[in-house]
Parts: C-alpha cells; structure tokens; sequence
C-alpha cells in the first residue's frame, strides 16, 4: 500500500487561516494542543527540533503552528531558554475526508515518540494524524481511530471542546472520547501490536467533558465528569482493561456549574500517596476543591483511594472567564504546589496557587498577558523540566496566533563593566510561586552551557542554602576574572538551569603568571596577606598539576580519589602558610587536609558524599564542597582564570576550617 505524507514547510503558506470566530462563544473555548517534538525536523544539512502547536479552526479543519527559537522582541535580560519561541502562521491540515472537527485537538507522544493528535468529527468519530518517524516536520495523511464505531444520536452536540483526551500510559496511548449521544458515555480504547483496540464503554451520564489523569502510585488512570446531578463523578482503573462504576466524590459534594468540566491533577510526589486533587466551579461562582489522602495497591469498593472532603479554594469568586464552559485549567509549581488559572474576561491571565503541596493558597492574583495582544482562548500549561519545572502558558491571542504568557521576572546587574577584583552586584525578582529556596545564582563566561559556572551564590547571600525562599533580593560577589564577556544568570531548585540571564564585562585582566595568579587567589580566598604568601610558596606549578590530576578523578567519577589528590594539593599551600608565619590557619587547614586524606582508607568520617541526583560533597554536614570543586575547575580550566580558581580553593578551604572541629 501506497503512503501518503504531508511535509509542513517554513516557506510562505498556501493556506491561509480563515476568518476568525469573532465574539461568537465557540471562540473562547478554543485550546491548543502543545508539545515539543523528540524527532528532529531537517532543513537542508541542519536537523533541528521544534514545538508544535494545534487548534481547530473556525471552518472546521486542524490547523499547526510550528515554533521555533528567534530573538527576543526587546532588550532586557534574557530568559530560559535563552532565545524565545517565534511561531510560524497557522497552516491547514484539513479534516478527514472533509469532516466538521468539533473538538479542541489533543496530543501526545506515541510509543515511538512521533507526535500524535486526535480530534472528534461531527460525525461523532475520532481521527488522527502521527509524525513521520524519519522526517519530523512531516505528517501522514488522515486515518479514522480503527476501534469501530462510538454510538452517535442524530442532532445531539456536545457542550465543550474538549471531548478527546488521548494520554501516554505504560508505553500504550490511550484516547478518551464522548458519545455524541442524548445520554453522553465515556468510551476508552488504547494501542496495541495491532493498532489501537475496539472502543470500550466506561458508561455514564455525562453532562461536562472528562478531566483525565495518571495515578503516578497505583499506575492507573482515573475520570472525572459531573453528571445531571451537578455532583462530580468518578471512576478508576482497578485493572489493565477494568474499571470501577461511576460514583460520586466525596463526601456532601457541592452542587457544581454544569458547563464547566472538572480538573483533576495528579502530582508527581506523594503525601501518605495520595496523588490526585480535583477542582470544579461551584455553583455559588466558588472553586472547589477535594484531595486524595491515601492510596494503596488494595481493591476497595471505593477504588485504591480515600478522600479528604470538599473544601473551597480561597476567598471570593473566580474571576469572571472568557468562556463559561471549562474555563479551569490546572497545573504546579516548583515546590509542588496546585495552581488553577483562568483567562477572564478581559483578556489576561489569572491563577490561584499553594507555596507547597497542601499548602495555603494564595491569590486570585493577575499573572499578566499575552507578549502580543490578549488572550482569545483557554490557556494551555507545560510543566517543562528544561525550564526548570516552571510552567508555561500557551493561548491564541487576539491577532489570531499562538503567544505566550509570561510571568514578570526581572535580573539587573550593577556595574555592567567592570574591574577584575571588584565587586558585581545581582539583584533579582522572579515570581513567588516560583522561587525555592535552592534557587542560586552563577557566574559564566558569556554563552557556557549551565553546568560551567565559575562562581556562584544562594539567593540567601551565602555558598549553600538555608530554609529562606527570596523571590526579590540582591547578592555582591567579588570577581577575579579576566577581561571578557560574561554573564550573570538566575539558576532553579540547585540545577543546572538558568531561567534569567544578564551580560556584563570585565576590562582588565590580573598580573603574574600562571602559578602567581593562583596563589593571588589561595591568599584572597584564605584572608591571608597576598604579597607574602606568594613569596613563600614552592613550585607553584606543581600545585596546579596536582589540582588538575584531581579535577580529572573528580570527572572519572572516583569521588575519594578526587578528595585525596584535593588534599594532597592543599599540602602546598599548608607549607606557605607555615613559611609566611600564619601558624594557627596553618594547623587548622593541616586538619582538614588529614580529613581529605582519610578518605584514601576509605574512612571518609567527616564528608557525606550523595551522588542521587547532582554528585554533593558534604564536609561535617555543614558545608558542600564540591560547589566550589566545579567553580574552580571551570575557571582553571579552559578559562584559565587562576586568580579566580584560587581564589574559589581558598575560599573553599576557609570555610571547611571555620567549621567546629568535632573529632575527640
């Protein structure tokens, strides 16, 4: 059999957007389907990956915008990643065989990781196109779902657009639809070896479309809809292919709005392993909200979980939405916090959110609007881990094309030139529902990649974290770098992730050679006198050596070695110390250098080492070290900013001998 592929090309389009829904109230429930490609696209010699963005347009048919990084619109700082999405014109996809598309798109990866996106037809059917697997810019042609046929009852429409829901689960995808029925079911069918299975019925009286979510503890799905009665319903997966009956959630459940659709979230971390909160509208224009509070592998009548009761979410009414019908839309913070937003009337975007899971909830609060123009849709987040785990909100805007809503944050630098040894001072503000604690800021050589910091601090002014979240503050640092172009950035939760970024330059560079400049900077870093450190120093280039034999065991991934030769490189600088008169920092860093030798007879007594996440090197529980292993590894390195690196050592060092000794 013969295959059919349409490429989607960056040339000038041949189809064009049709006219736009106006004020008509279809426009308001309009939702992108978003999501970033895993199969690079080509141009020419260049492969490259891009984000794609579907919706139904006002004719009926599926339309794709494709968004790739371009230059920020205007000056400031630089966000993360640190070119923006620039979004081509809509193109057309058509529909099946000319069919009405009636729902908003959903996609998904498919076991392959070639984009799928699925639509329901006015004919009561689910289509879908995939992603060629070779050429990731291209799409094959129109194919109904081959699961038979889902009932349909002439002249019934569907209030809500969100009627398909198709979902990754245990390496299958598996595709939620509506009945177009006077009494509207819930039907599930998911893929196979031998394509997807025959659609099932989970039954049900359905007046609102489903909110479907992945239990990340019992490794089941679950559905939420309220029914004629206003309540919500429920029902779970208990089995691969068996569910449990519909039921009500809660205990007492509210009476809810009818047009809008619950939101279920699921959260990837557990309290006593109840995963799932769920949101609805209630009828006195209040948010509602009810949690699981435990979950086990046991079946129960109830399914594997119990609840909390219904409970509203803060004070007041939601802000009056653009669109009555599933206004709500759901997502979470870096601390794990539920967020609810909603695009009201005029066009902005709002949220409600926790500081924490469980936590008390704040807001509704105005996050801002579209770079361009207002939002004219529903809003659609991205929990995006190269983002650090902030979200991001995708809507059409009022010109008719896909934006983004960002929130406020801002990262200013003073000076921006400077001397080398003076200080730079990095002020901040990021949002709080956003801010950690263990958010942090680095220094780099302009364009380094995130794990190549030559400095650092911790939002709270100091070299490791404490418990203070500071979504608007300001640190100095005292920089010994090189003359150059560099760039201060705001980095996420203690990862390699910059979500702010601002240029400055150095104008002069240190003095001395090689071996000079690093001890310049041992002595900066230790307090001691400068001048005649150096003078006492022997064979300085050696220290050097023994640093990069260690900085290399370090990256081998032979952590106790890496602290021995540390040690044995800090014996150099324990003899200038003695020669320059500085006996009692001498005797103290003398300790701290046998702590590190130790490590040799594997008796590593006062250094944690976790290597779960990111490798941290723990000296007495009080201080990590190999923060400052890497800053000075990256400025030794091929920066070669020895004052800097010294400097860093010494400050290392410093630290670790101010500790309390607590050997007997």
């Amino acid at each position: 059999m013969r295959t059919f592929v349409v490429s989607v090309v960056l040339v000038p389009l041949l189809v064009f957007l049709p006219a736009a829904f106006g004020d008509a109230p279809e426009a308001a429930q309009r939702r992108l389907a978003v999501l970033k490609t895993r199969i690079p696209a080509h141009m020419g010699p260049v492969r490259y990956n891009y984000t794609a963005a579907f919706r139904t347009a006002p004719n009926g048919t599926l339309q794709f915008s494709l968004g790739i990084f371009g230059p920020l619109s205007s000056g400031g700082p630089a966000l993360h990643p640190p070119l923006r999405l620039r979004w081509e014109e809509f193109e057309d996809f058509g529909s099946p065989a000319g069919r009405e598309i009636v729902s908003n798109p959903s996609v998904v990866y498919a076991p392959g990781n070639a984009l799928q996106v699925f639509v329901q037809c006015a004919d009561g059917q689910v289509y879908y196109r995939i992603q060629n697997e070779t050429w990731g810019r291209d799409f094959e042609r129109w194919a109904p779902l081959p699961a038979g046929t889902l009932p349909t009852d002439t002249g019934v429409n569907l209030t809500g657009r969100d009627s398909v829901t198709a979902v990754a689960w245990e390496g299958k995808t598996v595709v939620f639809a509506r009945s177009m029925t006077a009494t509207s079911g819930l039907y599930w069918t998911y893929s196979g070896p031998d394509g997807f299975q025959v659609w099932q019925s989970l039954g049900g009286d359905l007046v609102t479309d489903p909110s479907i979510v992945y239990n990340t503890y019992t490794k089941y799905l679950e559905a939420y809809a309220i029914f004629p009665d206003g309540k919500v319903h429920y029902q779970t997966q208990v089995h691969s292919t068996e569910w449990q009956t519909w039921r009500v959630l809660g205990t007492f459940a509210p009476a809810m709005q009818k047009l809008s659709r619950p939101q279920a979230h699921s959260m990837s971390q557990a309290i006593f392993n109840g995963m799932t909160e769920v949101f609805a509208v209630g009828t006195d224009g209040r948010l509602k909200h009810i949690k699981q509070t435990t979950c086990d592998k046991v079946v129960s009548p109830w399914g594997y979980c119990t609840w909390a009761v219904w409970s509203n979410v803060g004070t007041g009414q939601i802000p009056t939405p653009l669109s009555d019908v599933n206004p709500l839309t759901a997502g979470n913070n870096v601390h794990l916090g539920n967020e609810i937003f909603v695009v009201p009337k005029d066009g902005s975007l709002s949220h409600v959110w926790q500081s924490e899971r469980g936590g008390r909830w704040q807001g509704w609060e105005t996050v801002g609007r579209p770079a361009n123009g207002t939002a004219a849709s529903l809003p659609t987040i991205h929990q995006d881990e190269e983002y650090g785990g902030w979200w991001e909100v995708f809507v059409i805007n009022s010109n008719d094309k896909v934006d983004e809503v960002l929130q406020n944050k801002t990262l200013d630098l003073s000076p921006l030139n400077m001397k080398s040894g003076s200080a730079l001072t990095v002020s901040w503000m990021v949002p709080p529902d956003q801010a950690t604690a263990d958010d942090w800021i680095g220094i780099y050589q302009a364009g380094a990649d995130d794990d190549t910091y030559l400095d650092y601090r911790y939002v709270q002014g100091k070299l490791h974290p404490t418990r203070e979240i500071v979504p608007k503050g300001s640190v100095n640092m005292t920089l010994n770098l090189p003359e150059g172009n560099y760039q201060a950035r705001y980095l996420v939760n203690k990862k390699f992730v910059s979500v702010l970024s601002t240029d400055f330059g150095i104008s002069n560079s240190p003095n001395g050679n090689q071996w000079e400049q690093t001890y310049r900077g041992f002595a900066v870093g230790l307090g001691t006198d400068q001048d005649r450190f150096i003078k006492c120093a022997d064979d300085g280039e050696q220290t050097i050596h023994k640093l990069e034999d260690a900085w290399q065991a370090f990256e081998q991934g032979e952590i106790t070695e890496g602290l021995q030769l540390f040690g044995q490189a800090l014996k150099d600088l324990h003899a200038a110390l003695v020669q320059s008169g500085e006996t009692q920092l001498a005797q103290a860093v003398l300790l701290f250098i046998e702590d590190l030798l130790e490590c040799a007879l594997s008796r590593c007594a006062h250094f944690i080492i976790d290597t779960a996440e990111e490798l941290e090197i723990w000296y007495k529980g009080s201080h990590e070290i190999y923060r400052d292993i890497r800053a000075a590894q990256n400025s030794l390195g091929a920066l070669k900013a020895y004052v800097q690196g010294g400097h860093v050592v010494g400050r290392a060092v410093r630290t670790c001998v101010n500790l309390q000794d607590t050997r007997a």
